[in-house]
C-alpha cells in the first residue's frame, strides 16, 4: 500500500513540471521578486490615465508579498544607479515608519514638488521615495539651483524645464530619467553640450535657446528628435544635424550660421520631413529676399519663418 501511495504521488508531481518549492509553499522566494524588478522596464512598473494623473505602481502581488515595501522602492532605484541605504548613510534621504524621505536642500524644488502633488490630489508635508515616483513632469524655471542631486529621485520624469538656472554644474540627475522626453535648458549660460551625454537617447524635444552654444555635433545621437530649438547662439555650422531623420522643427535664428553650414541639413529638406525652419535672413547673404536663389533644398520645407534686420519675421509658404 505505501508502495503505491509513493508511486501515485510521484506520478502526480510528474504532471505538473513547472511546479516549484516556492509554489509548493504557495509564496515566491525575495530574490526571485527582486530579479522580476530588475528586469521589467518603468513604463512596466509604473502606469498613468494620462499627464493630468500621477504615476501609480504596479506589481504582481506575489511580488509585494515577497519583499518589504523598502526593499521594492530599493530594488526599483537599483535601475538606475541609485543605492537607497547609501543616501541614508549620506543624510541625503532619511527613514521613517519604514519609509524613505528626502532630506531637500532645495526648498524651492520641495514646495514646487508639494505643490505639484497636491493637483494630484495629495496632501503632504513632507516627500517620500513614493511620492518622487508619482511625479511626471517639473517646471523649475528660475529657481537657481545649486545643488542639483535632489532631483536623481524623480526617475519617472518625463519633461523637465530647468531654464535660468545658470548654476548648476554637475548635470548627471539626467541619467536617472530613463524615459525623458522633453527638456528645456534656455537662458543658462551653457556653452558646453558634453552633458547632453547623460540624456535619454530616445528623446523628443530639447530646448537650447539663449546660450552660448557653438559645437551641436553631440546632438547627432538624438536618433528620434523631432523639435530642437537652438535660437541665438553662436552656431556657424549645423553639422551634427544631419542624421536626424525624425527632425519635423528646427529654429536657429539668432546664430552667424553660414550657407557652407546650412547644407548638413539638405537631406532632412528633400525628405521633407523637416517642415518647419526658423532662420535669420541674412544667413543668405547676398541673396538678399530672392527665395528663388536660394539652395534648392530650402524650397521643400512647408513653412520657413525669416527673421529680418528690422526685426520683423516673413512667413513663407510651400503652397
Amino acid at each position: 500500500m505505501k508502495k503505491f501511495f509513493c508511486l501515485f504521488l510521484i506520478l502526480t508531481l510528474m504532471t505538473v513540471p513547472c511546479l516549484t518549492l516556492a509554489d509548493l509553499h504557495g509564496r515566491h522566494d525575495s530574490a526571485e521578486a527582486k530579479a522580476y524588478i530588475g528586469r521589467t522596464d518603468l513604463t512596466g512598473l509604473f502606469t498613468r490615465k494620462n499627464e493630468d494623473y500621477p504615476f501609480e505602481l504596479v506589481l504582481p502581488d506575489w511580488v509585494r508579498k515577497s519583499l518589504t515595501e523598502m526593499e521594492i522602492y530599493e530594488e526599483i532605484y537599483k535601475k538606475v544607479g541609485i543605492d537607497l541605504e547609501e543616501e541614508v548613510r549620506l543624510r541625503r534621504l532619511s527613514v521613517k515608519d519604514g519609509k524613505y524621505y528626502i532630506n531637500f536642500k532645495e526648498k524651492k524644488i520641495e514646495k514646487e514638488v508639494i505643490r505639484v502633488l497636491y493637483k494630484y490630489g495629495f496632501s503632504i508635508k513632507e516627500i517620500s521615495i513614493i511620492d518622487a515616483l508619482r511625479i511626471g513632469g517639473l517646471n523649475l524655471l528660475g529657481f537657481d539651483i545649486k545643488d542639483s542631486r535632489e532631483l536623481h529621485y524623480f526617475i519617472n520624469i518625463k519633461i523637465v524645464e530647468l531654464e535660468e538656472n545658470i548654476n548648476i554644474e554637475d548635470y548627471s540627475f539626467l541619467a536617472c530619467f530613463p524615459n525623458l522626453k522633453i527638456l528645456g535648458m534656455e537662458n543658462n549660460n551653457i556653452s558646453d553640450l558634453t552633458f547632453l551625454a547623460y540624456v535619454n537617447i530616445n528623446i523628443d524635444t530639447i530646448s537650447l535657446k539663449n546660450n552660448k552654444i557653438s559645437d551641436i555635433s553631440i546632438l547627432s545621437k538624438f536618433h528620434n528628435l523631432r523639435v530642437l530649438y537652438l535660437s541665438n547662439n553662436q552656431i556657424i555650422s549645423l553639422m551634427g544635424l544631419e542624421n536626424l531623420k525624425k527632425l519635423e522643427k528646427l529654429y536657429i535664428d539668432g546664430n552667424p550660421i553660414t550657407l557652407d553650414g546650412l547644407r548638413y541639413i539638405e537631406q532632412l529638406c528633400f525628405s521633407e520631413v523637416l517642415w518647419k525652419l526658423h532662420i535669420d535672413r541674412k544667413a543668405f547673404g547676398e541673396y538678399g529676399k530672392h527665395f528663388a536663389l536660394y539652395p534648392e533644398y530650402f524650397q521643400w520645407v512647408d513653412r520657413i519663418y525669416f527673421y529680418e534686420d528690422d526685426g520683423r519675421v516673413t512667413e513663407w509658404r510651400n503652397e
